[in-house]
């Protein structure tokens, strides 16, 4: 998850410090009873009007949260938990060992999520500013026990001549992306779509959460929304705003394989030379109307040869497929939301094309496009989209949001022999309240329900009946079918209870 650029309150601070007046007055218009409130939902960069009294020439903010809660998963029927190699995992890829049939499984778990960010900037006499922003990932991993830095570049700003970035930053369309209501404080993600879900349920499926359109709309190209990138934004006119993105490779900071350099072929080749488009806009019409939707685009270029998709069908290449180059990936994300007298509704979609990731036994689908080691081999091609609504009044509040998410994890050799059959797919909605108990302090109570159903192929591997298909047949049904013996589905009920607390 996934995922996101100015999604967090962190963030919020950042572009409200170079926003000026106009940014404020667009951010609190929305926060009216029954409208995303900053600490949830994507502001992206304002070029505003610098406010009437002089701002401090140097401005130092740090910003963050913490959020924690308790909660769990009743989880039914979830099929075969090691199905030729591969275990049914969590979203968090940790591995729940057991035999192969079918079973029931309460999964209880406390989980903890915080951030911390720093902005940095100074206020010149010729109305540009400049500064370097940073944010640190600060929830210690039980596996590396380390603190991870999320993104870090730097930036310049103007109100006359837009938002200039270089660095660890999100794409164009996460910076500027704008989703169905929610109230889910301190995150940077609806939580219908968040690592609540991911840390509660299991999945047999093969597609990963935060990975995939499976189990959201916005994870990004390749499963994946952050860059080493330079991007632009322009100054905000009539509501409007648009914004561009380059990066070398689909990858941040080396995050594919430490000290390591993307070649065009090999295991370590990845995706490169995306480029992407973006654009939202935001008002508030008479009387009180608050209407936020965005839009945008991005696609990356496949390597030459037969280190990525394993398409090329060469001798010592990567994969396990044939015939043909590799596709180049791209993302389409739309969403938005509308907001009126404490009520607030809107949606998202998300569909992912072309895309190749690591796979192979035992390992759930993911995005590690091109680790030293592993083939690119599974097929990552998706859609995904989400409705919301939302009630505030005073400091309750409540919402009600839904998820309906695909997602193909086939060999590209059965892409080749068309035998991919169905996609995985996920359905699953919740109900969620919050009271503010103070500022910046929320207490949250959420359930939700929902269904996983996977097809015949779990992160590459077959595991419907019988032999793998064979070249030139096809494979229509899904894991439900009775002739099946290897079912890969999920029901699943679960509640969740926290704080969060943002500052």
């Amino acid at each position: 998850m996934k995922k996101q650029l100015l999604a967090s309150t962190a963030l919020v601070a950042a572009s409200l410090l170079v926003a000026g007046t106009e940014a404020y007055a667009q951010s609190a218009a929305f926060a009216q009873p029954g409208s995303v409130g900053p600490s949830s939902q994507n502001i992206p960069p304002y070029g505003a009007s610098a406010p009437a009294s002089s701002p401090p020439r140097f401005v130092i903010q740090f910003r963050g949260f913490v959020t924690g809660w308790v909660g769990g998963a009743w989880n039914d029927d979830v099929g075969a938990t090691s199905v030729t190699g591969v275990s049914v995992t969590t979203g968090g890829n940790v591995t729940t060992p057991g035999s192969a049939n079918n079973a029931r499984a309460v999964n209880a778990t406390v989980h903890s999520y915080s951030r911390l960010s720093l902005d940095a900037g100074i206020n010149l006499d010729n109305g540009f500013n400049p500064g370097y922003f940073v944010e640190w990932d600060t929830s210690i991993s039980n596996a590396t026990n380390a603190i991870a830095t999320r993104r870090a570049y730097a930036y310049v700003n103007s109100a006359r001549f837009g938002i200039l970035q270089i660095g660890d930053a999100t794409a164009s369309w996460g910076q500027m992306e704008y989703r169905e209501p929610d109230i889910y404080r301190g995150h940077t993600a609806q939580w219908i779509t968040s690592s609540v879900l991911a840390h509660a349920v299991l999945n047999p499926s093969g597609s990963g959460f935060g990975s995939s359109t499976m189990t959201g709309p916005d994870n990004g190209n390749l499963g994946s929304s952050r860059r080493t990138l330079i991007a632009y934004y322009t100054p905000r006119i009539e509501g409007f705003q648009l914004g561009a993105h380059f990066a070398p490779s689909v990858r941040q900071n080396y995050s594919v394989a430490a000290n390591s350099i993307a070649l065009e072929n090999g295991s370590n080749a990845i995706a490169r030379n995306e480029w992407g488009i973006a654009g939202n806009f935001v008002r508030t019409f008479d009387p009180g109307i608050v209407v936020r939707v965005s839009a945008g685009y991005s696609k990356a270029y496949a390597p030459d040869s037969a280190g990525f998709g394993s398409l090329s069908g060469q001798t010592g290449g990567t994969g396990v497929g044939g015939g043909g180059a590799a596709p180049d990936p791209s993302f389409l994300f739309v969403g938005g939301a509308v907001g009126y007298a404490g009520f607030s509704v809107g949606g998202s979609y998300g569909r992912q094309r072309g895309g190749r990731i690591t796979g192979g036994p035992g390992v759930v689908t993911n995005s590690n496009l091109g680790a030293v080691g592993y083939p690119n081999n599974v097929v990552l091609d998706g859609y995904a989209w989400t409705l919301g609504a939302t009630y505030q009044y005073g400091p309750w509040a409540v919402a009600v949001n839904y998820l309906r998410g695909y997602n193909s994890d086939c060999s590209t050799s059965a892409l080749t022999a068309g035998a991919c059959g169905s996609r995985d797919r996920m359905t699953a909605i919740g109900v969620n309240g919050s009271y503010q108990l103070g500022p910046g302090v929320y207490a949250e109570l959420g359930f939700f329900h929902g269904k996983i159903t996977g097809n015949q192929w779990n992160a590459g591997n077959w595991v419907g009946p019988g032999a793998a298909p064979a070249s030139g047949t096809t494979v229509s049904v899904g894991a439900t079918n009775a002739n099946s013996a290897n079912p890969q589905s999920n029901r699943f009920t679960g509640v969740f209870g926290g704080i969060s607390v943002v500052f």
